[in-house]
């Protein structure tokens, strides 16, 4: 870690905190550009950009706990700012420093802080022009509470105890920031068409992600991109989409089929999911979304095909459609929204995992069976159809689990005294089906297509069967196994043959 500075050679009112170099185990060392900064100043004040102190050591001093400011009982604020700082191989602070400011009875100062990321160094002075706008932090800050007053509007409750009703909308807050809040995108309008009915409604979620804000182990960053989202863990947004068709009942059946999508034919699920993918494989559907928000004139064609390039060479999210337009600079003639609008009606979307390193769970197919009691309480006459009509596919990965003769291991204790049993590795890459899903890899990106992720037949065809079909043998396979794990386990050590069906079936 570094402290470099986007101003002037002395002038601390900039700092920008960046890593050295890519922090990640690999043999190639990648240059880290991105970084952090912290921009303050005093309200009604706003040109006048504070010096940060970033040198923990010159407000702590010598106590490393950081709970006394040994440094500010030796020196005064005036001192430290014209002292040497030091930032780099060591964690910094970011404290805004006034050092000359008079407080009369009565009267109050605000000094208002705004820490965030950047691309690189060189974008910090525009985001300090912006920020040092007039108003723009009391904008920011009502938009902030209108954002969160809308997301929790759904859940308005009024009791005699008013924390109990913030408890509620608190609670409903944290739930939509794990399974994500549906908004519809493309074709949509306001007569009532949900994303049943109609194939060019698209159903995205928005911040979904895994696990919790106060768990310090749980991996949860709202990225700040456009259409900011996942991945999460199965299981985290699975449990907290069980009712987003009761609060919003246009999403339809969207995330009954993209869950049961994601279980394979032996019964697993990945345990991460990703935000679904928009795919367009007609090019001259790209050529006429590009020309409709670039233009028809000769001086755009550049552009044009770059925004069709774009569209029609793999799999793409919103937001990174939107960073890609931005990074080529591609002007567009028609507002974001109604691209993203138009993008989403002409794309085809599919449920996206990762089975990295994370393997599979058995069990979290069960709240498949809440998704589809929810979806019944509101939409009770498509039952039949959507248990009997709807053609699923099957998720296809290229890791299956162990044995258990390979995943079960026995491993010196802590203290080295006994052994005990440990199940380690509990999935493994299987270099045939590695070898088949190179076929679908995208010559464009060099990654794998969604396709690749999914179950085909031996004639090569996507296979799909029907829901009723899934569920039944989810269900078969899953008895199926509690039955042998309890016939193995009351026989004899010594009985191989109840072993060996255990171990088959954990493993087709």
């Amino acid at each position: 870690m570094n402290v470099h500075h986007a101003g002037s050679e002395g002038d601390l009112t900039m700092p920008f905190f960046r890593m050295s170099e890519i922090a990640d185990d690999d043999a190639a060392v990648v240059v880290e550009e991105a970084g952090h900064f912290c921009l303050s100043y005093i309200e009604y004040q706003e040109k006048n950009l504070l010096p940060i102190v970033y040198d923990t050591n010159k407000v702590f001093g010598e106590d490393t706990s950081l709970l006394r400011p040994m440094g500010l009982y030796e020196k005064s604020i005036k001192e430290i700012l014209e002292a040497k700082q030091y930032g780099a191989a060591r964690t910094s602070s970011a404290f805004a420093a006034v050092d000359d400011v008079t407080i009369w009875p009565g009267q109050e100062i605000t000094i208002t802080s705004f820490y965030g990321r950047a691309d690189s160094i060189t974008d910090l002075p525009n985001i300090a022009r912006r920020i040092t706008q007039g108003g723009f932090a009391q904008f920011k800050l009502s938009r902030a509470r209108a954002l969160i007053q809308q997301i929790t509007s759904g859940a308005e409750t009024v009791t005699a105890d008013h924390l109990f009703d913030k408890h509620v909308e608190q609670m409903f807050l944290d739930n939509s920031l794990m399974g994500g809040i549906p908004v519809l995108l493309g074709d949509v309008d306001d007569d009532g068409r949900n994303a049943d009915d109609d194939e060019k409604i698209k159903v995205y979620h928005l911040f979904s992600r895994r696990g919790d804000l106060e768990r310090d182990y749980d991996n949860f960053i709202i990225e700040n991109t456009y259409f900011s989202e996942g991945p999460s863990n199965f299981r985290d947004v699975i449990q907290n989409r069980r009712n987003d068709v009761i609060f919003n009942p246009r999403v339809g059946a969207f995330n009954f089929n993209m869950f049961l999508s994601l279980i394979q034919a032996d019964g697993y699920n990945p345990l991460s999911v990703e935000a679904v993918v928009f795919s367009i494989d007609d090019p001259e559907v790209c050529l006429r979304l590009a020309t409709n928000v670039v233009g028809f004139a000769d001086g755009h064609r550049a552009q044009r095909e770059a925004l069709a390039s774009i569209l029609c060479d793999g799999e793409f999210r919103p937001g990174q459609l939107v960073e890609m337009i931005e990074e080529q600079s591609i002007f567009l003639m028609t507002s974001l929204s109604s691209l993203i609008d138009d993008v989403a009606a002409a794309s085809k979307v599919s449920p996206a995992a990762v089975t990295e390193g994370a393997g599979f769970a058995a069990d979290h197919w069960t709240y498949l069976m809440d998704l589809l009691s929810s979806y019944l309480q509101i939409y009770p006459d498509r039952e039949e159809y959507l248990l009997f009509s709807n053609k699923l596919t099957y998720y296809y990965s290229h890791r299956v689990v162990s044995p258990r003769k390979s995943k079960y291991v026995l491993s010196k204790s802590y203290n080295g005294e006994w052994l005990h049993v440990r199940q380690l590795d509990a999935t493994y890459e299987s270099t045939e089906r590695v070898e088949y899903m190179r076929q679908y890899v995208n010559p464009a990106s060099g990654w794998y297509k969604n396709e690749a992720s999914i179950q085909h037949d031996v004639e090569g065809n996507i296979f799909r069967s029907s829901a009723i079909e899934k569920l039944f043998l989810l269900a078969t396979s899953n008895f199926l196994l509690e039955i042998l794990l309890e016939w193995a386990l009351s026989t004899k050590q010594e009985n191989q043959v109840g072993i060996q069906l255990l171990t088959e079936s954990a493993v087709c």
